[in-house]
């Protein structure tokens, strides 16, 4: 499925939208008004179909790094992100958001986690 833009694929309940929780949960960062996830660049394809989904955003090569990154500057999907349960400077203090663990969905925010990270 894909939205429109960045805010409206985080306000549909999707598989695919818990998926790319988890996979933010785990490795992405929130930096003022802007989302990003830095993956290796053999992953590139993978990041490259989270720009496709939102129709949003884009996929940037570090020029001396093995790494791309995905971005989007957005204060409103910023906001709805926290709503979701992330935060700034999450590494040690992000948790399963409570809405997520009776939702049919959670599977797969635990698979995107796990793409993100690798480890519990």
């Amino acid at each position: 499925m894909q939205a429109s833009n960045l805010l409206e694929f985080l306000e549909e309940d999707t598989p695919q939208r818990a998926h790319w929780l988890g996979f933010w949960f785990a490795d992405g960062s929130l930096v003022k008004s802007a989302i990003r996830l830095v993956i290796h660049r053999r992953h590139k394809k993978y990041i490259e179909t989270l720009a496709t989904w939102t129709n949003d955003g884009r996929v940037y090569d570090y020029p001396y790094l093995p790494t791309v990154y995905w971005q989007k500057k957005s204060k409103p999907a910023v906001a709805k992100l926290i709503e979701l349960g992330g935060k700034e400077r999450k590494s040690r203090t992000c948790s399963i958001p409570e809405w997520l663990i009776e939702s049919p969905n959670l599977n797969h925010f635990l698979l995107g986690y796990f793409d993100g990270d690798g480890t519990i």
